[in-house]
Formats: C-alpha cells, sequence, structure tokens
C-alpha cells in the first residue's frame, strides 16, 4: 500500500484500539497528530496557495491592462509614477507580509508573484519611455537580478520558479544573439541556497516537488542552449549522464513509496533515459562527431567551449560515484538505467573513431532492450502493473522505431501493431487476476 493509504488505514484502526484498551486514548491522539494531521490539512492549505497566486496574477494583469488602455493620453512624468506605482504597492504589500510574523505561505507566495511582476512590468515601461534600450537579453537579467531577494527574503517558491525560466529565457537570447549562454549556470548557482532550504524542511513536500519539477525542466533546456559543440556529438555523453544524475538522485534521496509527482527528478530521469536512449538508437545522431570532426574558425570560440568539457566530465564523474555507491549497497537494480551514460561513451568512441554510427545506433537500441525488459521482470515480480506498463511501452517503441526506419510493408507493420496490442492487453489482464487472487 502506499503511504496515504497506510495512514488512512492506521486511523480507521485506532479508536478499536482505544476502545479494547490497547493504546491510551491520548497516545493514540499523539499517534494520529504525527501521521494525519498533515495529510489532512494539504490539501486546503495549498489550495490557499494557489488561489492566492492566481489572484496575484490576475490583479496584476488587470492593473497593467487598464494602464495600458488609457497610456497614450497620459504625459511621460504620470507615466513615469505610474510605472513605479504597481511595483510600491507590491513592496508595501510584502513589507506587511514581513513583518507580520504568522503570514501563510498563500500571503508570501501571493505577494511575491504580484511583485515580481510588478518589478518585470516597470523595467519594461521604463525602459520603454526613456528608450533605455530594446535588449531583451538586457531586460530579462535585469528584472531576474532584481527579484532574486524576494526568493530569499519571503521565502517563496513562486519567484524561484519565474527566475529560473527567465534566465533560461536569458540564455536562449544570448545563444541566438552569438553570446555566450554558460553564464546561466552562474546564475542558477544563486538559487543552490534556497533549494536546499526548501529541501530540509520537507524533501517530500509540494514545494520541494514543484521547485525540483522546475529546476529540473530548465536543466534540461538550458543545457541544450550552453553547450558550444565545438566538439560534436559531446552532447550526447553531457545528457547521458545529466538523464542518470536524475535518476540516481531521485532514487537515492527521496521515498520511493512517494507518488510520482513527488518524485521530480527520479521521474524526469527515468523517462527522460527511455526518450533519449530511443533518439540515440537511430545512426543519424552519430554522423560526423569526436575530435575529427573539431570545429575551428571564428564562428566557434574555442575557450568558450571549456563548460562543454567541465559538464561532461563533472557529471560522468558523479554519475560513475553514484554507480560505485549502488554496487556496494547491493542495489543493482539502479544499475540498468544509471549506466546510460558509460554506454554513451562507448558509442561515442566507436562513433567517432571508426565512424560507425550504426554500430553505435545498434548498441542503444540493445541497451533500451535491455532496460525494458529489466522493468517487465520487475513489474512482474512486485506485481506493479505501472511498472509493466512502462516496460511494455519502451519495448514497444523500440520496436516501432525500427519498423519506420526499415524496409517493411504496410502489411508486415499491421501485424505487429496488433500483437503488440495482444500483448499489451495480456500483461494487463494477468496482472490484474493475480492481484484479485492475491491474499
Amino acid at each position: 500500500m502506499s503511504r496515504k493509504q497506510n495512514i488512512r488505514w492506521l486511523n480507521g484502526e485506532l479508536p478499536e484500539l482505544v476502545g479494547q484498551g490497547v493504546l491510551p486514548a491520548d497516545a493514540a491522539e499523539r499517534v494520529r497528530a504525527h501521521y494525519g494531521a498533515c495529510e489532512e490539512q494539504a490539501g486546503p492549505r495549498w489550495a490557499v496557495v494557489l488561489f492566492s497566486i492566481i489572484g496575484a496574477v490576475l490583479v496584476g494583469g488587470g492593473v497593467i491592462l487598464l494602464l495600458a488602455h488609457n497610456w497614450d493620453q497620459f504625459s511621460r512624468g504620470i507615466r513615469t509614477a505610474l510605472s513605479y506605482a504597481p511595483m510600491i504597492v507590491g513592496q508595501l504589500i510584502a513589507a506587511w507580509v514581513l513583518f507580520r510574523r504568522n503570514a501563510g505561505a498563500g500571503a508570501r507566495e501571493g505577494a511575491g508573484t504580484f511583485l515580481t511582476l510588478a518589478v518585470g512590468a516597470c523595467v519594461a515601461l521604463v525602459s520603454q519611455l526613456y528608450h533605455l534600450t530594446d535588449d531583451f537579453g538586457a531586460f530579462m537579467l535585469t528584472w531576474m537580478l532584481l527579484i532574486v531577494p524576494l526568493v530569499y527574503a519571503l521565502d517563496a517558491v513562486v519567484p524561484a520558479l519565474i527566475y529560473l525560466a527567465g534566465i533560461t529565457a536569458w540564455a536562449g537570447e544570448r545563444k541566438i544573439m552569438d553570446g555566450h549562454a554558460a553564464w546561466f549556470w552562474i546564475l542558477a548557482a544563486i538559487l543552490i541556497p534556497f533549494i536546499r532550504q526548501v529541501l530540509q524542511e520537507n524533501r517530500h513536500g509540494p514545494r520541494a516537488a514543484v521547485l525540483l519539477w522546475g529546476g529540473a525542466i530548465c536543466a534540461c533546456i538550458s543545457t541544450g542552449i550552453c553547450l558550444e559543440k565545438v566538439v560534436p556529438g559531446l552532447w550526447i555523453i553531457v545528457y547521458a549522464s545529466l538523464l542518470s544524475f536524475f535518476y540516481f538522485a531521485g532514487s537515492y534521496w527521496f521515498n520511493e513509496e512517494a507518488p510520482p509527482w513527488n518524485r521530480p527528478l527520479f521521474i524526469v530521469g527515468s523517462i527522460g533515459i527511455a526518450i533519449y536512449s530511443l533518439l540515440l538508437s537511430n545512426s543519424w545522431p552519430w554522423k560526423e562527431i569526436g575530435w575529427y570532426h573539431y570545429r575551428y574558425g571564428l564562428t566557434y570560440d574555442q575557450l568558450a567551449a571549456i563548460p562543454d568539457y567541465v559538464l561532461a566530465v563533472g557529471l560522468t564523474g558523479a554519475v560513475l560515484v553514484l554507480m560505485v555507491t549502488s554496487v556496494r549497497r547491493k542495489e543493482t537494480k539502479r544499475l540498468y538505467f544509471g549506466i546510460m551514460p558509460v554506454v554513451a561513451v562507448c558509442g561515442y568512441a566507436l562513433a567517432a573513431l571508426t565512424d560507425m554510427e550504426l554500430a553505435a545506433a545498434a548498441l542503444f537500441s540493445v541497451y533500451l532492450f535491455v532496460i525494458s525488459i529489466a522493468t517487465l521482470v520487475r513489474g512482474f515480480r512486485e506485481r506493479r502493473q505501472g511498472l509493466v506498463n512502462c516496460g511494455m511501452l519502451m519495448l514497444s517503441a523500440l520496436i516501432v522505431n525500427r519498423f519506420f526506419d526499415s524496409e517493411f510493408d504496410l502489411l508486415t507493420r499491421g501485424i505487429v501493431f496488433i500483437l503488440l496490442g495482444i500483448g499489451f492487453f495480456a500483461v494487463n489482464i494477468t496482472l490484474t487476476r493475480r492481484k484479485e487472487a492475491a491474499p
């Protein structure tokens, strides 16, 4: 059973235990408070937080629309004052929340969201009024640096998410304009103390889940943006190591019984590994990669490629440490997914040194087949229908990908698809009957 089901069962048993004299009433209350109080209050409390955030966004958007309606009728001085007005109001609200000791998460998140949007509107309007700059990257960087103090002062997650999204957009703009997007990692590191604080409070709580979902997605996007790609194909090793690191971190530092929403690193890592393996099972990512195709010339800044090497070596080294830890703990089941960087390095060496891209693609086809079968077997052993379906889905994706990549007629493909569908139905029916027959 899941943790929620266990707590629900325990709360149902406590009155009977008290009635039979097995537990004193005060002890039962302490047990109920320890396990059940937070679960019962989590829904309403986070409903308040969510509605506070939505309310702040709607109010902020409404104010901006009202100002925009009569904007051309105001003088420059009035426009300047109106540009600063929402930000000043937001600062007053934030100050009230800070000085109010018992302010809840809803007040902090709402105030932080409103002030974050107000700061962005103020910077944009003042820049437009006085023609300071039309550089989108400069605007985003200024806005993001101004809202960093809000994250720590208000202990608010939404401004942190906006900050992560903002510096990701800034990195994308810098890349398009031939700038150095690697500064993204320095900007992202500013949030490390805040992320650590949230995880220490409750790593399985909603705040940690939301923050890690946003951080993992932004990291996956920004990694591709920041790579200079002076050495073609190095992204294969970097992404394999990043996804494996997420997988190991989500496996070790978060409870396996927690629902998927509360395990963002594990979900992003495991799903990312499956999709990435399917991608690398094709031949096109392996063409013209490696040192023999090193990119020279003015288009590529050789010194700017140093972060590429740091990411490749650092992430791969971290994953190797986690792999050794798995072996020492005799938790080898994690190695099926976590070993992906080793497979990527082997495939990269094979394609770069011999130009055998088909062999590298075949290597990842075999790897995807192995993790599919491993997931299926584990699902059958543990009678977990979700794991079995995931294994079947990965195996089906591999087969379908190979069929579309090969010369098979429509009749053959149709028969294979029908057989795969029948396999899904048969597996799920078998597991359902086993669960019903289980004591």
